[in-house]
């Protein structure tokens, strides 16, 4: 369960910013970091977070994988040091976990920037296993299989869409070139002109002609809107005298 080794995985690294003198010591973060195998860069909660990147990282394509801020006893003093990394452009997309004490809890604010916590004294597999689940929220990919921006999944094999890992709608391939907006629907919100796949779509829209489509032939192509006919008024007829 040990994250890849400094030469396996030389282009990325955890960035592990605290207390200059605590750094190093045998529980701290990057101690437990590099005992999981970890590549770790350490800074003072003080320092310019340029000492956090090398000459050669640009070349090498080296990026963090993420920042740890060891705040423990003083969230404060890790909110001003991560308002400073934001600043550098190479740190841009990198998400960031404050490390406190369990009496420091109730004094995490969401609106401080920090993606997640961490509880010190470290369990490793809780640290490893926060870094992990952060690496996924932040990472971009586009496969055969999968497409995933930010947090939305779109798995093309299971016709499904995932938003936050919860699934969100199913579609059809053959909707996606007739939704030219590429807006993701959810059930709930569907409206009649909305193309899905036949699990899910009414039975009152017409035929699928895509071949690509693995779902029941009933559903994908747009409805076609009917007018009304318009009443005619009645005329009330009178007798002549």
């Amino acid at each position: 369960m040990a994250l890849k080794s400094e030469h396996s995985r030389a282009k990325s690294f955890v960035a592990v910013i605290g207390h200059g003198p605590m750094l190093e010591r045998e529980e701290g973060a990057s101690s437990t970091l590099r005992q999981l195998g970890a590549t770790v860069r350490t800074l003072d909660l003080w320092d310019d977070p340029v000492e956090l990147i090398q000459e050669d990282d640009d070349e090498l394509e080296v990026r963090p994988r993420a920042l740890v801020f060891e705040a423990l006893d003083r969230p404060d003093l890790a909110v001003a040091a991560l308002r400073a990394v934001r600043k550098e452009p190479y740190f841009d997309n990198v998400g960031a976990i404050i490390a406190v004490t369990v009496g420091q809890i109730a004094r995490i604010d969401p609106s401080t920037g920090f993606d997640d916590f961490v509880l010190h004294p470290y369990v490793p597999e809780e640290l490893y296993g926060r870094i992990r689940a952060l690496e996924w929220r932040r990472s971009e990919f586009a496969t055969e299989e999968r497409h995933k921006v930010a947090g939305i999944v779109v798995d093309k094999a299971g016709h499904e869409v995932f938003v936050d890992g919860n699934g969100a709608a199913r579609y059809c391939r053959a909707s996606i070139c007739w939704r030219a907006s590429g807006a993701i629907v959810t059930k709930a919100a569907r409206a009649p002109s909305t193309f899905t796949c036949g699990a899910c779509a009414p039975s009152s829209v017409t035929r699928c002609r895509s071949r690509r489509c693995a779902a029941p032939a009933t559903s994908c192509a747009p409805p076609t809107m009917k007018r009304r006919p318009r009443a005619r008024p009645k005329i009330k007829k009178t007798k002549k005298s």
